[in-house]
């Protein structure tokens, strides 16, 4: 009987240890996300699905309930250096007033354009990705001392 108890005990040792382990991964994955939040906001204020579709001579309307800053880069035939890069703020409900003319004074010389959009008072700007320090994306990053909040 003594050899019996002793198998019943082994089979449970390892179920307990990979239940340990995901509680474990679990908590640090959960308490990752909850501290990168509280110390580096900046970091989750990408609001991309705040961008709506073009309407009443307006283009990338805010459809969320709260300010964003929207940045545009229209890109160039010619190459980067006459790119066209802006940022506005954006209330609900109001869409960028500077990017069609800004895309008529480009002419024939657009090629393309990159958007994206940040919670207020975050800022739209090209950031190192969390990997790699040579590699940016799009992204936000914290306000200027100096700007309005």
């Amino acid at each position: 009987m003594s050899n019996d108890t002793k198998t019943g005990k082994t089979k449970l040792t390892p179920l307990l240890g990979v239940l340990a382990f995901v509680a474990i991964a679990a908590a640090i994955f959960v308490f990752n996300g909850f501290l990168g939040e509280q110390t580096r906001p900046h970091r989750y204020a990408l609001v991309n699905e705040c961008i709506g579709e073009p309407a009443d001579g307006q283009f990338f309307i805010n459809t969320c309930e709260t300010d964003i800053n929207l940045r545009y880069c229209a890109r160039a035939v010619s190459g980067e250096e006459n790119d066209v890069c802006r940022t506005e703020r954006l209330a609900p409900g109001v869409g960028s007033e500077t990017y069609y003319p800004t895309r008529r004074e480009m002419g024939e010389d657009f090629r393309d354009r990159d958007v994206w959009a940040c919670e207020a008072p975050y800022m739209p700007d090209m950031v190192v990705t969390n990997h790699n320090s040579a590699l940016f994306r799009e992204g936000c990053r914290q306000p200027d001392g100096d700007e309005d909040q």
